[in-house]
């Protein structure tokens, strides 16, 4: 699974991109203005006004309270947060989530079964990222964090100037 991220390496060598989060500041920009740039939307985005008039190409879900995050699963709040970002993005969206928190919760439950879902793996080491560089075949850097997550992948894309929004 991790593997089939390799067609990422490189994508968008020199190319810039915004990353776009759910901070208050995201209402102070006319986000409208980024419908033709490259785009990584970042967890509850999907629930602002005009989102899929954006064209969301990439989006990172990083589930809150780490490992610990799927204990109340049923009928808990990340039940009704990864039920509303499988109804909320659009399905030839590339979505990329943690496979350590995520891909069992996603199977299980059947969760983003048209959608484009990949999955990024984690080291806790900032050795294995010193020794191989980010790489999204492998694994990323341990963060608890959406924007940490989405800066390797854009990294990893060959993004060369990252812009972050809200």
């Amino acid at each position: 699974i991790i593997r089939k991220n390799d067609v990422f390496k490189n994508l968008h060598r020199e190319q810039r991109c915004f990353i776009v989060g759910t901070g208050k500041s995201v209402n102070d920009v006319d986000i409208r203005l980024l419908r033709n740039e490259k785009k990584i939307f970042l967890n509850q985005f999907y629930l602002h006004t005009g989102f899929n008039q954006l064209n969301p190409e990439y989006y990172v879900f990083n589930a809150f309270g780490g490992n610990e995050c799927h204990k109340n699963e049923h009928g808990g709040l990340t039940s009704k947060v990864y039920h509303g970002l499988d109804g909320g993005i659009p399905a030839n969206t590339n979505l990329f989530l943690r496979y350590d928190q995520d891909y069992k919760y996603v199977t299980t439950n059947k969760l983003f079964v048209n959608k484009k879902v990949h999955f990024i793996d984690f080291q806790s080491s900032m050795h294995y990222m010193i020794k191989d560089g980010i790489d999204a075949t492998k694994y990323f850097y341990q963060t608890n964090g959406s924007v940490k997550f989405a800066i390797q992948l854009a990294l990893y894309m060959g993004f060369s100037k990252i812009y972050l929004v809200g």
